[in-house]
């Protein structure tokens, strides 16, 4: 994580070099991210970067960590749902928010569509995905407890047939971002909402 000084620094100062950094893991993964070309983006010297962080793992993890933190916060928690339906709707409304932040942060888009593909090799890709497991996890569980999604299989088997349907959308996505519009956002919401629903809802509710 970053040096003490780094976290001292003005938030504006904070959020360029993060963003400079997003760019580069974004389009070229860990292992084929510069560390200069962060350093000269972000528009540090290179003893500066090491004044704020060990090396480019030490950057690397803090990238990730605040990449999914603020898609967290983003994505928040289902707030007065008492029923299925509305239990759904919040999900698809859970979901909107993610799609409408990676449209406005498209340095964040490129981070997270790279991370889906990456096979969470680096531990800061696990460790994020631990993060957003204990999300889906969590509503799962909540889902079942208001009878929105079965609990005729174990929910531990939901939540990875969930995440595996997540990764899928997420590469298809990552492929078509670049051009995608404003419009598409609440589509793609409803889609991929309809295909959890799908897998994950009671069967007689399906009927």
């Amino acid at each position: 994580m970053p040096l003490p000084r780094f976290e001292r620094l003005p938030d504006d100062r904070r959020e360029a070099i993060l963003k400079a950094a997003a760019i580069e893991f974004g389009s070229a993964g860990f292992e084929g991210a510069s560390f200069n070309r962060i350093i000269e983006r972000a528009g540090l010297s290179k003893g500066a970067m090491y004044y704020y962080f060990a090396d480019k793992e030490d950057l690397y993890r803090t990238v990730v960590a605040t990449s999914t933190a603020r898609i967290m916060e983003v994505v928040g928690r289902p707030q007065l749902v008492t029923t299925a339906e509305g239990f759904w709707n919040e999900c698809r409304a859970m979901y909107g928010r993610v799609l409408r932040f990676l449209f406005e942060e498209r340095e964040a888009a490129r981070l997270c569509f790279r991370l889906a593909r990456g096979g969470k090799t680096h531990p800061a890709e696990r460790e994020a995905y631990e993060v957003v497991r204990e999300l889906v996890d969590g509503l799962a569980r909540f889902g079942q407890r208001l009878g929105a999604v079965r609990d005729d299989v174990p929910v531990e088997l939901l939540v990875e047939m969930a995440f595996g349907a997540m990764e899928g959308m997420d590469v298809w996505l990552g492929q078509r971002w670049e051009s995608a519009e404003e419009a598409d956002l609440e589509l793609f919401a409803g889609w991929w909402i309809d295909a959890l629903r799908r897998l994950a809802a009671p069967m007689e509710a399906l009927r």
